[in-house]
């Protein structure tokens, strides 16, 4: 038998980036984030976004949450490696 894939809903896709812009404004006030930080992210913007997919697939993950020097640290260096290497996903 094959895998059934169910497609999300509008409802949960709704929910989703409603959980992804509260957490981006939960982050800027607790990190306090000001122009140049922000501006920093803007310049690092693909490597942000990595770390962002990186931390949605650890959810997923039975994988142990690791640290800066660490096997999260590594696949985001090798995914930003071969996202510069082979173009973007």
């Amino acid at each position: 038998m094959g895998t059934l894939i169910t497609t999300v809903t509008d409802g949960q896709k709704k929910q989703y980036l409603r959980f992804v812009e509260d957490a981006a404004e939960k982050a800027m006030k607790e990190v306090g984030l000001d122009k140049d930080g922000i501006q920093k992210l803007i310049e690092n913007g693909d490597e942000f976004q990595t770390r962002i997919i990186v931390a949605i697939q650890r959810v997923f993950s039975v994988q142990p949450v690791c640290r800066q020097g660490s096997q999260v640290e590594l696949y985001v260096s090798q995914r930003l490696q071969s996202q510069r290497d082979y173009g973007a996903d």
